[in-house]
């Protein structure tokens, strides 16, 4: 073989070594970005995935990755995006079904309010509209097993005790302790996952000892179930001896129960102390909020309770300082304010009035209704190109919603529009004030919306 053929197969494999190479680059970078038509749910709704970028190595060359391409989603021509309602961020394993769902809307009514133009695609860290606040979906692990390593008391120097606990996969956690016969003396919430706190020593009258209770619960405020045990909650238990001669802290608050909006007087005497604060809690908060500092170790304080504590109220007394050590609590009863519901106004996006029968009105003009009580709820002028309406009640303010302030109860569907659209409804709410809503829709797309304000009484 001569010096010039050489050359020229030399000049061929390089051609063919440069070629493989580009395509390796090629198929690498089409790799970090993966679209996910393929993978559904049950229902055959897109899941949201993360993008996995990967690399084609070659034995003498080294692929360098692309740029991240960036998907961008474009809304339907000549659609609105709602506006009036919250952001959701598309997490690791979400559907459009399952986001309706907790929205409490049909996937096609989501489609429409965020104007996809692709129904069948969406991603992780996609930003959607929802009519209410979604905390983000927890994405379950295999080791992510709830776990109390350790709930442990001692003594502290100058008098007084120290709980301190241990925990895994675990929100926050809420104490407790007891005496004997099971009288609640004292209780703290929202407290980290580990951590430690003072607590108070109890007189001899609460002989032979008194129980210190911690509770687990999640990041979203839910009970802990014991893995072990799942009928029962995950709790470690101290059971202590009474301190003899140590004089305990007190608490009382009047009147109990206490009306909504009404005043309460608190009394305490904590011994051993110059100055204390108290704090205040209602149900379901992780915490307390401070209402009063440097405050006489013994003495009295009459306070207003806010309107929205409708269900319990807890008073902690406790030091002035950051630890915000316990001496002593009291949790009382709410009873709800018989106050006129307020009339809710429509949405600015509302594009008409729903009917109703009987249609009662209060003296400001309100429709209401009472629980029980059958309604008939009329879509006037349904649009000629649609072929179902979806009806809603959406509470607003009020004690007995029986659902979250703000999330859409679904009412029912219909399909037959030949005589117009309307669906009974049993009322099943008390002491509630919201919209009736009415949604026009044709295959997955949007029309228009209608509402009623309605109060139930």
């Amino acid at each position: 073989m001569d010096g010039r053929t050489q050359v020229k197969r030399a000049q061929r494999i390089g051609s063919l070594l440069a070629l493989a190479v580009a395509l390796a680059l090629m198929v690498s970078g089409c790799n970090l970005i993966r679209f996910i038509d393929d993978v559904s749910d049950e229902d055959g709704t897109p899941v949201a995935e993360e993008a996995t970028p990967t690399y084609t190595p070659t034995a003498t060359h080294t692929a360098m990755p692309s740029p991240t391409p960036t998907l961008t989603i474009t809304p339907r021509p000549g659609c609105v995006v709602r506006a009036d309602w919250f952001n959701y961020v598309v997490q690791p394993g979400d559907t459009l079904s399952r986001i309706a769902q907790r929205a409490g809307l049909s996937t096609s009514a989501l489609v429409q309010g965020n104007c996809l133009a692709n129904a069948n695609l969406i991603f992780v860290g996609q930003v959607l509209k929802v009519p209410v606040i979604l905390p983000p979906t927890a994405t379950p692990t295999s080791n992510a097993v709830p776990r109390i390593l350790s709930f442990t008391l001692e003594a502290v120097t100058g008098g007084g005790l120290m709980v301190q606990w241990q925990t895994q996969n675990v929100g926050s956690v809420n104490l407790m302790w007891t005496a004997p016969n099971g009288e609640v003396l004292g209780t703290v919430s929202g407290q980290p996952a580990n951590g430690t706190l003072g607590v108070p020593e109890f007189s001899p009258r609460y002989a032979p000892q008194v129980t210190y209770i911690l509770y687990t619960v999640d990041a979203f405020g839910r009970d802990i179930l014991d893995p072990a045990i799942p009928t029962q909650r995950l709790t470690a238990v101290l059971q202590v001896p009474v301190m003899p001669g140590f004089e305990p802290a007190r608490m009382s608050a009047r009147p109990e129960p206490v009306p909504q909006g009404g005043q309460i007087t608190l009394e305490w005497d904590v011994p051993g102390q110059t100055t204390v604060a108290i704090s205040r809690s209602r149900a379901g908060q992780a915490g307390y909020d401070r209402i009063a500092s440097n405050l006489p170790a013994q003495g009295t304080l009459v306070t207003t309770l806010p309107m929205e504590y409708i269900d319990r109220v807890d008073f902690t007394v406790h030091s002035n300082t950051d630890d915000n050590e316990v001496y002593a609590g009291v949790f009382m009863g709410v009873i709800p304010s018989q106050t006129p519901l307020t009339c809710p106004q429509p949405r600015q996006t509302s594009q008409g009035v729903l009917l109703l029968t009987p249609d009662n009105r209060r003296s400001d003009g309100c429709s209401t209704g009472q629980p029980g009580q059958t309604l008939d709820i009329i879509y006037p002028e349904v649009p000629a190109q649609a072929d179902r309406v979806n009806f809603f009640f959406l509470p607003l303010t009020g004690t007995g919603c029986n659902a979250p302030l703000g999330s859409a109860i679904p009412l029912g569907t219909d399909s037959d529009l030949s005589n117009g659209a309307n669906i009974n409804w049993v009322v099943n709410v008390d002491n509630c004030a919201g919209l009736l809503t009415g949604d026009a829709l044709v295959g997955s797309g949007y029309l228009q919306g209608k509402e009623l304000p309605i109060v139930i009484e």
